[in-house]
């Protein structure tokens, strides 16, 4: 019930150099450190799913106070104290709004590893199930194929699924290029507008998008915090949840921002394009 953010990216770029990276949270971390003069709980966290905040806002307005909503500033807040870094803007998007901008693009092609088959997967608008196969190789994927893609983890995990989402993205990112997109654009607009919420001020623009130009897709450092690197203990009370090791996660985002090509190899992290490009010859 409620809104949850079951897919959270943090994205860093480096405005002079275009250096860039996607920092991707599991929905199942919790007791995360709070920023200052944020909270209700004994912890001095927050005791449930990271997912769960855009809900808290709405629950507990006064334990997160800011700039934004309640529940803007909860997950910019959480997000960023858990990574150690500050949210400058955030946007989200809705299930129906995914499939939209991407039947905007005219659909997206991707490379796909192995063969995606669910035989109950959950219609974007919770009336029903669906059988879902989305065969090998390359693929031309519309809207609502691309969300299944993004979305399925029954035959195999959160964690993989994290792998495809960021799949999705830097295909769509590919495809977004200046030269296809005015052709888009009407349609692509009237997606974003009907079906996202960002804090993104309208008087700023084009100036977050400046850095873009620089941003070399192939060479984005990518980072999923998961088990067992990032799992310090399950929780305490027994309910679903793990706890992260918070300044293992802090050190190691640090190091991504600062020296890029250093974390690369000393985490033994993937570029994207390592993750999600076709072998030779596909």
């Amino acid at each position: 019930t409620g809104i949850r953010t079951d897919t959270m990216i943090s994205v860093s770029i480096d405005p002079v150099t275009g250096d860039a990276a996607m920092f991707s949270v599991p929905r199942n971390w919790t007791e995360s450190p709070l920023p200052e003069g944020m909270g209700v709980w004994d912890c001095d966290c927050y005791p449930e799913l990271i997912n769960e905040l855009w809900i808290a806002g709405e629950r507990f307005p006064d334990a997160f106070p800011g700039p934004g909503t309640p529940s803007e500033n909860a997950v910019k807040g959480v997000i960023g104290e858990f990574l150690g870094i500050e949210i400058d803007y955030y946007a989200m998007v809705n299930l129906d709004g995914f499939v939209d901008i991407v039947d905007a693009l005219g659909g997206v092609d991707i490379y796909v590893p192995s063969k995606v088959i669910d035989e109950k997967y959950p219609l974007e608008d919770g009336s029903g199930f669906e059988r879902i196969e989305i065969d090998s190789g390359w693929q031309k994927l519309d809207g609502h194929l691309a969300l299944a893609y993004a979305r399925t983890r029954n035959q195999d995990s959160d964690y993989f699924r994290m792998n495809r989402q960021r799949c999705v993205i830097e295909a769509m990112m590919e495809q977004a290029d200046p030269i296809s997109l005015p052709a888009n654009f009407g349609s692509l607009a009237d997606a974003i507008k009907e079906t996202t919420i960002t804090d993104i001020p309208i008087d700023t623009l084009p100036a977050p998008l400046e850095p873009l130009p620089k941003v070399d897709l192939a060479n984005v450092v990518s980072v999923r915090f998961i088990p067992p690197e990032y799992h310090l203990k399950f929780r305490d009370d027994g309910k679903p949840g793990r706890v992260a090791n918070i300044d293992l996660v802090r050190k190691h985002v640090q190091l991504v921002i600062n020296d890029p090509q250093r974390a690369v190899k000393e985490l033994g992290l993937e570029k994207l394009d390592d993750v999600c490009g076709a072998p030779e010859g596909a």
